[in-house]
């Protein structure tokens, strides 16, 4: 199960499409951070997404925030971000 992860609560800190800018538009990766901005905290095992690539563009975050995710074409693109939910004991 998945939950969203509020706007106010989870900001991606750093979010950037480093592809080769050559006349080839060879492919890039988008990298960046998950962070909760209430608690100045990484998140981990957040889901991120792109939305123009549903099977390929996904990822989740490491203990320390951070994603990546690889063989993106050059372009403009879509994305969120949710958290996991927990169980309860």
């Amino acid at each position: 199960m998945v939950r969203r992860v509020r706007t106010g609560i989870a900001v991606l800190t750093m979010f950037r499409l480093c592809a080769a800018l050559d006349a080839q538009q060879q492919p890039g990766s988008i990298r960046g951070v998950v962070h909760d901005k209430e608690f100045d905290q990484p998140i981990t095992g957040a889901v991120v997404q792109i939305l123009e690539l549903p099977q390929t563009g996904k990822a989740v975050t490491g203990v320390d925030g951070n994603f990546s995710i690889g063989q993106v074409q050059p372009g403009r693109y879509r994305w969120r971000s949710a958290r996991r939910a927990t169980r309860g004991r």
